[in-house]
């Protein structure tokens, strides 16, 4: 069954709340919300099978200001689980501006706006066999 991805900024606390619903029965799947200032999920992508959905979080405060940060989760059996550990960006490099993510859920692209002297960068993560994103590759522009 198909899903959708719904979400909406909370700005007087600068935290976000995403809903995953059932394209079928609208039923929600899920909620995931922002626990920390910056935790405003400004994207996220659902894989094709709607059990892996990779979020960033552009603004999060967690290795500097706006480092951003990037979580992956599995959605099985209406169970939610990170997959991986969170990959945290440098200070003020916004990572997790924009996701895309693989028909399977098992490799991710990120991007990051403001790093690379503004003309930002693009870091490809693939999922290992021990459930570690490993980044396999880098586009930076010029």
């Amino acid at each position: 069954s198909a899903h959708v991805v719904v979400g909406w900024n909370q700005f007087n606390n600068y935290k976000s709340n995403l809903f995953v619903v059932s394209n079928s029965n609208t039923k929600k799947i899920t909620e995931f919300n922002g626990i920390n200032r910056g935790d405003n999920s400004s994207s996220s992508a659902l894989s094709s099978d709607g059990k892996t959905i990779v979020i960033g979080s552009p603004n999060s405060d967690e290795n500097g200001i706006s480092s951003g940060n990037v979580k992956v989760f599995s959605l099985k059996n209406n169970t939610v689980t990170q997959i991986g550990s969170t990959i945290i960006g440098e200070n003020g490099e916004t990572l997790g501006s924009n996701l895309s993510i693989s028909n399977d859920g098992k490799t991710f692209m990120v991007s990051s706006i403001a790093s690379n002297s503004g003309s930002g960068k693009i870091r490809i993560y693939e999922l290992d066999e021990n459930e570690y994103w490993i980044q396999k590759g880098f586009l930076g522009g010029n």
